[in-house]
Order: C-alpha cells, then structure tokens, then sequence
C-alpha cells in the first residue's frame, strides 16, 4: 500500500476542517519492496496490519503531521516480520521493520517486531528519504514486542533521530530513549548498547533522566563562521555539528539533538572568541519545564544583545553563577565578566502544550 503524494484528512473532507484520523485496518502485505508507505500525509493510522517478508521496509513514513497520541499518525497492533517460514530465506530479511519520518508526530502503539535478526536489518530504522546529516526528530513507542529480533535499531549518523520509550517496552526504561551515540550523552544515564549499532553509527540507550529536543539553526555571521562545524559542549564531551546546504529546517546551517537542562558551550571550530555574533534558529517541542542553556565565548563585555527577537538591551553583568533554569524565562541572558561568556536560555516555561521556541541572536 502506497499513499501517494499527499493525502491530510480533515474533518467532514474540507480542505480547511481540522486535522482527524483516516484508519486503514487488516492489511496484509508479504514479499513487497515495502508494505506500507506514506509520502507526506496527516493523522494517518495503520491498525491491525500483518507485514513479512518485504525488501525494504515493512512500513514507511516519509512526512507526517498532526498531534501525539491516537488521534495523530499512529502504528497500532502491527505484526512486523524480518524473515518468515513462509519465504524460507533466513538469508533474506527486511532491512527496516519499520522507518520513521523525518518529522515528528508518530506514536508506534501495541507493534510486534519478530525476526529481525540478519546482519542486514534492523527492526528501527529512522529518517525516512534523508540526506546526510538531516533530521533529529522524535518518534514515540508503547507496548513495544520484540521476538527473536535483537537488532533493534540501526542510524546513519550523529543526531539523526530520538526513539522515545514511552512505558519502558523499547529500552527497559519508562521515559527512556534509543539514539545515535554521540559525545553529548551523559555516561551516568546512557550506554551504548549493540541492539541498536546495526547502522554506519553505533546507538545508545538513555534512561528517563535524560530528554532530548531539536535543535536547527543557520543565517549565522560573520560570513566565516558558514561551512564550519559548530561545536556542542556539555559536561559529557564536544559534538562537532557540520554545516549542510540541504537541511529539513534552515537549509545552509545546522542541526542537532539537544538535552533538556544541559548547559553548553557554543562556538565555532577554528574561530577564536567574537562579539559580533548572530544567528536564527529554532527549538522544537519544548514542555513548559524544559530549559537548554547555550554559552558563547566573548573578546570582550557585548555593548547590545538581543536573543529572541526583540529590542536589543544593555549588558547585564552577572559573575557570580547562573540562576536555576526554572526561575529564568525564555530569551534571557546573562554575561559573566570572569569567564568572558554570554549564556541565553531557551525556556518552555509559560507554554500550555508543546512550544516551538525562536531565536534570533545578535549581539554587538
């Protein structure tokens, strides 16, 4: 089953009604390139489906849009199988039992992988269609079923997607997640983990401790700073982020997962301490309680910054430590004269749901 171009039901089959579920139920699909395939669609869900044996993919969704949870895209008591009796060809198995989308919005409820147990697949694969370094996008798992299936995940780089562990069915973890390893991770709460290194990159499990966003941004000045790495650094280590020219979000720019509460310190490879610095970006998805502090060496104290937008305003000097994030507010910033560093957080606080939070800093 092949859903193609675009297909965004709504209520009452208006163009313009609101977002509401198309279901489709008891499909079976065997020895298929793919079982089922969504190109770019809305609250689509797949319930009661039995996929084996195919090449490719069991099910595949490319873009989806709409609401967590079952009234958005949804993957409900699904049976996955790598490789069957049926075929006869252990030799033979599906490369992705299932292909998340380089968006956000999937839940995979009550889902069955059985057989994902070949060097060429992986019961999770992520990213649907990306080009290289594109991504960083959630998907949310419940009930989840492995039998005879210990390759449970495989990535193709760092920051590629977040598999969220919703009742500890996925990890062992309520709350945890599986994702590409990289140096950010702290080693108290994530290990890596050879169930989800089938891929060009190894994976890593997270406990409920650790929760992470999306995090895009380009347009960055002086004009040197484009076709650099930039560099994430947190108490666990440094990510170096490479520059793209195609990205799903703020194409010529960068991409990365951040987590939750972290500070860290944001600078460019290769370039000394600036003042004058500025670049838009976006942070995905942030609850009311979630906070990221973000650091930036300075030469010298900045005369004028703005982080989200606003009017710029003078300096404030702040040498004695940052406050907890959740006493501080979206877009505020500190400077301390000590360590040359302006610190800004990005902050959910005052959101009712989930928040996309802006950023556009400049600083003179």
């Amino acid at each position: 089953m092949w859903i193609f171009k675009d297909y965004f039901p709504a209520r009452g089959g208006s163009c313009s009604g609101a977002s509401e579920p198309a279901t489709f139920y008891n499909f079976l699909a065997y020895n298929n390139l793919k079982g089922f395939e969504l190109t770019n669609g809305g609250a689509i869900q797949t319930v009661n489906f039995t996929l084996l044996d195919n090449s490719e993919a069991g099910l595949e969704f490319t873009k989806v849009a709409g609401p967590w949870g079952h009234r958005g895209p949804l993957v409900k008591d699904c049976l996955v199988v790598g490789h069957s009796d049926v075929s006869g060809n252990t030799s033979a198995c599906t490369q992705g039992g299932l292909v998340a989308p380089m968006s956000t919005g999937l839940t995979v409820s009550n889902t069955a992988f059985v057989n994902f147990d070949a060097p060429s697949c992986a019961a999770l694969r992520s990213c649907s269609f990306c080009r290289q370094r594109q991504g960083g996008y959630s998907t949310k798992f419940e009930k989840t079923q492995f039998v005879n299936s210990p390759n449970r995940a495989a990535f193709k780089w760092e920051h590629e997607s977040v598999l969220v562990d919703l009742d500890g069915t996925l990890t062992g973890f309520p709350g945890g997640s599986i994702l590409p390893s990289n140096p950010n991770l702290p080693k108290r709460h994530c290990f890596p983990s050879s169930n989800a290194s089938l891929g060009d990159v190894p994976g890593s499990i997270c406990d409920g401790n650790v929760r992470f966003r999306r995090m895009s941004w380009n347009k960055a000045s002086p004009p040197s700073l484009i076709y650099k790495d930039a560099l994430l650094t947190n108490e666990a280590g440094t990510s170096y982020i490479p520059w793209k020219s195609m990205r799903i979000t703020h194409s010529k720019g960068w991409m990365a997962t951040v987590i939750v509460g972290q500070n860290y310190t944001f600078h460019f490879q290769d370039a000394p301490p600036i003042i004058n610095i500025s670049y838009s970006g976006k942070f995905y998805e942030f609850e009311d309680r979630d906070y990221v502090w973000l650091s930036h060496p300075m030469r010298q104290q900045p005369d004028r910054v703005a982080i989200a937008g606003g009017r710029a305003i003078t300096a404030i000097n702040i040498s004695n430590g940052i406050p907890p994030g959740e006493n501080v507010s979206n877009g505020e910033w500190y400077y301390n004269n000590r360590s040359k560093e302006l610190t800004y957080i990005v902050s959910g606080k005052g959101s009712a749901g989930l928040a996309d939070r802006g950023i556009d800093l400049k600083v003179v």
